[in-house]
């Protein structure tokens, strides 16, 4: 796993701020943005301090943004859209499964295999 720079994780926190004005969106603008919160999220190695809040205090960022991003009725479209990343990037690969236990990975694993299968052609969501 990369470590990662105070230089890199501040450069992360930059993007949640931005991308959080956009995740309670409806339509493909806000999927875009959940899906690329949680792509930042993992590819920084944010998750365990926005559960625990520790950047709540300084950015206002915090455990319930996250959640935000699946409780938008388009949550297995999020996750495929994250492990769809995932599937092209060893990095941020390994950074879901360290930040999810085995249990979750799997369960968004299986999320993204089923969506490739009911669905012909995706959409590019990762275009922004």
């Amino acid at each position: 796993m990369k470590h990662l720079t105070l230089n890199d994780k501040a450069k992360g926190i930059k993007t949640l701020k931005q991308l959080k004005r956009q995740i309670g969106e409806q339509g493909v603008k806000g999927l875009k943005a959940r899906i690329n919160f949680l792509i930042t999220t993992f590819t920084y190695q944010l998750k365990e301090d926005l559960v625990a809040y520790n950047l709540f205090d300084v950015h206002n960022l915090g455990e319930r943004d996250f959640d935000t991003c699946l409780e938008m009725f388009d949550g297995d479209e999020v996750v495929s859209g994250v492990m769809a990343a995932a599937s092209q990037n060893p990095h941020l690969k390994e950074s879901i499964k360290l930040s999810l236990s085995p249990e979750g990975y799997q369960y968004w694993q299986g999320i993204y295999n089923r969506s490739q299968q009911n669905t012909p052609a995706q959409i590019d969501l990762l275009a922004v």
